[in-house]
């Protein structure tokens, strides 16, 4: 039976680090950072707004750092 492809020591593949990574999450993030509003966001995405502020939220958690900065004008990426 042939080896399988050892990875080298202290790589950084796409996976590395991000098993936990729910990457349906990517579209909210995406649409949102396209259109820097929730309410345009999910109007674009046919989901309720709390929908796409809790999938960002949830992104925000499983990479462990804020991609938007909250404000009453809206959300602003960092």
């Amino acid at each position: 039976m042939p080896e399988r492809p050892r990875k080298a020591q202290g790589s950084t593949g796409p996976a590395h680090g991000r098993a936990g990574l729910d990457c349906g999450h990517l579209k909210f993030f995406l649409e949102l950072a396209r259109t820097d509003s929730l309410s345009r966001a999910a109007l674009r995405l046919g989901v309720d707004r709390n929908t796409v502020a809790r999938r960002v939220a949830a992104l925000e958690g499983d990479l462990g750092l804020a991609l938007f900065d909250r404000a009453p004008q809206g959300w602003v990426r960092t």
